[in-house]
């Protein structure tokens, strides 16, 4: 018989739950996206809206801070199915995790899965940078590109990681697999 611990157990009952609260910044699973966009893009300046909300989480004896800065969310129908929310501050990695955890409870490689959603803190890895064009790079470090997922931008940073908050509904997920489904079919009989 396989012997399971006190936190397998929890997870086993977690996942038979239906989480039904809040996620970040008061949205929940379902949220519009002028809800969402209210929330996520907090800041201002002339030119555009951006994010820069700041978490607090203790370190030891001190207080620090897990900066959001950027955001991807998908919907199904104008109703929040997916959010990843992204931070640099990896080296906070831990401590984001440990406060996860008194929020859903104990588990095992930060990952908290209910019956009807998911809910996890990764760490996302960073695009290299091909220094072979510029020979003043070629004797430095690695270097990345400093955006979260791609290399759309012409920043670096020699951090190779980002932070991600993700948070994932599994009926409205399903619902945008189902929908693009029936795209695809009405795409290829209007082929043939």
């Amino acid at each position: 018989p396989v012997i399971k611990d006190s936190i397998d157990i929890l997870i086993e009952q977690r996942a038979e739950q239906t989480f039904n609260s809040t996620i970040f910044a008061g949205l929940r699973f379902g949220s519009s996206k002028v809800s969402v966009e209210r929330a996520l893009k907090n800041k201002k300046n002339k030119y555009y809206s951006f994010t820069e909300i700041p978490i607090q989480v203790p370190v030891n004896d001190n207080v620090r801070e897990v900066v959001i800065r950027d955001y991807d969310a998908l919907y199904y129908n104008g109703q929040l199915a997916s959010l990843e929310l992204y931070s640099n501050e990896t080296s906070l990695y831990n401590a984001i995790a440990t406060m996860f955890a008194a929020k859903y409870g104990e588990t095992k490689q930060n990952n908290w899965t209910y019956s009807n959603c998911e809910i996890a803190v990764k760490r996302g890895e960073r695009v290299l940078y091909s220094s072979a064009a510029n020979s003043w790079l070629a004797s430095a470090q690695d270097m990345y590109y400093a955006s979260f997922g791609g290399s759309s931008t012409k920043s670096l940073t020699t951090d190779p990681y980002y932070l991600v908050l993700s948070y994932k509904d599994f009926r409205l997920l399903a619902l945008i697999e189902r929908q693009k489904e029936i795209k695809d079919s009405l795409e290829y009989v209007k082929r043939l």
